[in-house]
């Protein structure tokens, strides 16, 4: 076995210490004058100037087949994102342009006296239409229509031109 003193130790160290940052120095030196990565472009441009036909290259160049991947932006999502629409507030009903005149209330026979927007009278039984709105029920001084999915009741007005309540 060999003895070495506290000094020889020391120097030891120290010449290994300098040539692992040699070794370092030269490897990076090497790294940034030789790079070793060539971009697919320009891979592709080689090829293509070059005259090579990739069929008919026996052994084909693995970088191609990652071109997809060196051309993508990896910063941008890789589906388009779904475009969600606003919900659209819903229209404004039209004012119900129909008013109820009279009725006359018998059995077998009841029908209503309606007002139409054109001032038109005219004699609606239950299920008919008048203006859009489908008549549901006709009793005495007051109908019900549905308008636009609304239940209506529309009362015949008195003689002074306001509706009974």
């Amino acid at each position: 076995m060999v003895a070495m003193t506290f000094r020889g130790r020391k120097r030891l160290l120290w010449t290994v210490n300098v040539a692992l940052g040699a070794l370092t120095a030269a490897s990076v030196a090497f790294a940034l004058a030789a790079p070793l990565e060539v971009g697919v472009p320009q891979l592709v441009e080689a090829k293509a100037a070059s005259g090579v036909d990739a069929a008919k290259d026996a052994a084909p160049d693995p970088l191609l087949s990652y071109a997809v991947i060196y051309q993508r932006d990896l910063r941008k999502p890789l589906f388009p994102p779904k475009v969600v629409e606003a919900p659209r507030p819903a229209a404004a009903k039209p004012a119900l342009g129909v008013q109820l005149v009279g009725t006359a209330v018998e059995p077998g026979h009841t029908y209503g006296f309606f007002r139409d927007r054109s001032g038109e009278t005219k004699l609606i039984s239950v299920g008919e239409t008048v203006d859009g709105a489908e008549v549901t029920a006709i009793t005495d001084g007051a109908a019900t229509v549905k308008y636009h999915g609304d239940l209506i009741t529309l009362r015949v007005p008195e003689e002074g031109g306001e509706e009974k309540k």
